[in-house]
């Protein structure tokens, strides 16, 4: 929360030098060093109490075998897919432009995580899943 509110106030500041005050953009980026140097200043001012604090590392078991076997298929869907239309799409990018496909990528996203949000039953995630390989390899 406080990162969000010294943006914001960052944003405001900067406006009121630039237009209330008749700061130049130079001007208001070389005073934009000042927090920065002093939230670097603090950093090496702040020491941590090393007695008495338990820290505990956590990790992460990442195991295939211990996925649910509805996941795996699942996850097998999306590779596959993306690998098998790999070539293809490389083609397909040559031939219609980069840029066409990059777009015609983050329509077809954004259509599956859309149609995630309002799938009427869970068969749907089948489908859903392998287009969503076809955009892994866009």
């Amino acid at each position: 929360m406080m990162d969000m509110l010294g943006s914001a106030l960052g944003v405001i500041i900067a406006y009121l030098m630039i237009c209330g005050s008749g700061y130049s953009y130079s001007a208001v980026f070389i005073y934009s060093i000042v927090p920065v140097l002093l939230g670097v200043g603090l950093i090496f001012l702040i020491r941590e109490p090393k007695e008495g604090v338990n820290l505990k590392k956590k990790t992460i078991e990442l195991s295939w075998e211990r996925l649910d076997g509805s996941l795996k298929q699942l996850l097998v869907i999306f590779y596959l897919v993306g690998s098998i239309l790999s070539y293809p799409a490389g083609k397909f990018s040559d031939k219609w432009g980069r840029k066409n496909v990059l777009v015609a990528g983050y329509l077809l996203y954004g259509g599956v995580y859309f149609g995630f949000a309002v799938i009427p039953s869970p068969w749907w995630i089948w489908l859903l899943f392998g287009l969503y390989g076809v955009y892994r390899d866009n």
